[in-house]
């Protein structure tokens, strides 16, 4: 099974780490993104700092 990583966030917005998300059964080309993921690579991070989504990046 051919899978999409993904960026997930909690409830804030701050990236928490990567999740998979899985093709639709009836959809092609459409991917089951997890709530609170996003189709977005993740950020470089400082140390000591987090990143947040902001609805745009």
């Amino acid at each position: 099974m051919e899978l999409k990583t993904v960026s997930q966030l909690d409830s804030a917005g701050y990236f928490v780490g990567l999740t998979n998300a899985h093709p639709s059964p009836l959809e092609k080309e459409v991917w089951l993104i997890p709530a609170l993921a996003i189709d977005v690579p993740p950020p470089e991070i400082p140390a000591g700092q987090r990143a947040q989504w902001t609805g745009n990046s």
